[in-house]
């Protein structure tokens, strides 16, 4: 195959849909000669947050000197995003000599474009020698693809209701599956404070024999200060202070993720993994996490962010009204269908002035037309766009310098204008 005909199959096998479960992951990867094994790994689930903390993560070690992997999803533009050896994407030539060596075997086993990308990733970090992969849950958590890792440490970050169709429609439900990666005599460590989310993960861990620890129970941040590029703040973690560290993300949310990722980094320490106050530093400020509360223009101001969720709307609204001054909001969403739109219409439609909807390019979309019925019910107006680019182009019209535009919702929208801080050209966001 080129790299070409292996992307095509690469998205092809998409036909096979999302299936949890592991047995096809067993199979497949015990053919591979059980690639998982020969690396040291962190893993990472929740709602909101994981791709922040795995970033967060992979930096400061590979600024400590650890050669680092990085699986992470989804993409904004390029499918070997989500795979990274020391913060490089894995090279076009690798990545199709492994989808042409193992073509026949995920045609095989049925496996999904997920499960195909999982063992792509586990084998390059395995043949690269890695030191440390954080891993990105794809999807719940207990019968995940990834879920196959016997990690030094388990991370749960915020748990919220998403994927009720996969997961379970109660906070219960959704812990327990996310749980699902705490493995007999793990480390775990967890963000989150809900009282039932907190008892089931304590329940799991204790029915696993495994250690683990509240993120609020000892560390905590003080003396903040943020701006629309960064955050400043210190850290206290088990009585250990970290002054004036700061964040290269912005945002409430961002902090959070780091006090997260500086908690962890001290818990591997029991597990070998030593680094100086200086690693930690330069890795948290150098951290680069496209399409986060990311400033891509000015006057007008424009934000692009993917929250495609309940929580992660209200947390994107509240850093924009913290970190940025301006008059009018204009806003141009889109929404996968298995997303809970209607409360996510209802944040937006109590922010914004003038709202552009769209419909992602991906057989998962709301169409752009329900979305325009729901947004009708509220005290804003609302147009719709055949594109990103057109809705952009329509509200950079309308604009005034002093105003905002905020481009949101779906990866497959934000993916479409930025990458990298770059606006244009717009890239597809299948490319390989």
């Amino acid at each position: 195959m080129n790299k070409n005909e292996a992307l095509k199959f690469l998205n092809d096998l998409q036909r096979f849909g999302w299936q949890l479960g592991l047995e096809r992951m067993l199979n497949l990867l015990a053919a591979l000669g059980n690639p998982q094994q020969a690396f040291k790994s962190v893993h990472v689930a929740g709602t909101n947050g994981k791709g922040s903390t795995c970033a967060m993560l992979e930096s400061i070690y590979r600024h400590s000197g650890y050669r680092t992997g990085r699986f992470t999803s989804p993409h904004l533009v390029d499918v070997r995003e989500r795979i990274c050896v020391s913060g490089a994407k894995i090279p076009e030539d690798i990545m199709t000599k492994y989808i042409s060596d193992y073509a026949e075997m995920f045609e095989h086993l049925e496996c999904t474009y997920f499960e195909a990308l999982t063992a792509v990733a586990f084998k390059y970090f395995a043949d690269a020698t890695v030191d440390l992969a954080i891993v990105e849950v794809g999807l719940g958590g207990r019968f995940d693809a990834t879920n196959l890792l016997e990690p030094e440490l388990v991370i749960i970050t915020s748990i919220a209701l998403d994927h009720v169709e996969h997961l379970g429609n109660d906070i219960s439900r959704i812990a327990s599956e996310k749980a699902g990666i705490i493995k007999p005599g793990s480390l775990c460590l967890s963000q989150n404070s809900h009282p039932d989310v907190v008892d089931v993960l304590r329940r799991i861990s204790c029915e696993q024999g495994a250690e683990i620890q509240m993120l609020d129970d000892f560390a905590a941040t003080q003396n903040v200060s943020m701006s629309e590029s960064s955050s400043v703040a210190d850290m206290v973690i088990a009585g250990k202070e970290f002054n004036r560290l700061r964040v290269g993300l912005p945002g409430a949310w961002q902090l959070r993720n780091a006090l997260l990722a500086t908690a962890a980094v001290q818990l591997l320490q029991s597990r070998g993994f030593k680094l100086n106050r200086d690693a930690l530093y330069h890795g948290l400020a150098n951290v680069q996490w496209p399409g986060r509360l990311q400033k891509v223009d000015v006057s007008p101001t424009i934000i692009v962010d993917v929250a495609h969720n309940v929580q992660a709307m209200e947390g994107l609204v509240e850093d924009l009204v913290k970190l940025f001054q301006f008059q009018n909001v204009f806003v141009v969403v889109g929404l996968l269908a298995d997303k809970n739109w209607q409360s996510i219409v209802e944040i937006i439609g109590a922010f914004a002035d003038q709202v552009w909807v769209v419909s992602p390019k991906t057989s998962r979309a709301l169409a752009a037309e329900i979305l325009f019925q729901e947004f009708t019910g509220q005290s804003v107006t609302v147009k719709i766009a055949d594109s990103v680019d057109e809705a952009l182009l329509a509200a950079r019209r309308l604009a005034g310098r002093d105003d905002l535009i905020c481009v949101t919702g779906s990866h497959y929208v934000v993916g479409a204008l930025a990458c990298e801080k770059k606006m244009n050209p717009p890239v597809p966001s299948d490319a390989f």
